[in-house]
């Protein structure tokens, strides 16, 4: 996450990575609370949301590599 938000994802995508983050925070308390399982599944969605924040992340840099020439 740290990575994204260095490329950008603060500016680029800004609810995404709240929504991230919110996620963390859940799997970190579903974890101390001895909740394994669901800790697990929530961060197998996060992987997901990471990679949707990633996703925009490229094409926005990709838009910027293609404007500079």
């Amino acid at each position: 996450m740290a990575d994204l938000e260095r490329r950008g994802a603060e500016r680029w995508a800004a609810a995404d990575l709240e929504v991230a983050r919110l996620s963390l925070v859940r799997i970190k308390r579903e974890a101390a609370g001895g909740l394994g399982y669901d800790a697990e599944q929530d961060m197998a969605t996060l992987w997901f949301q990471l990679q949707a924040i990633e996703d925009k992340l490229n094409r926005h840099e990709g838009l910027n590599k293609g404007a500079r020439g």
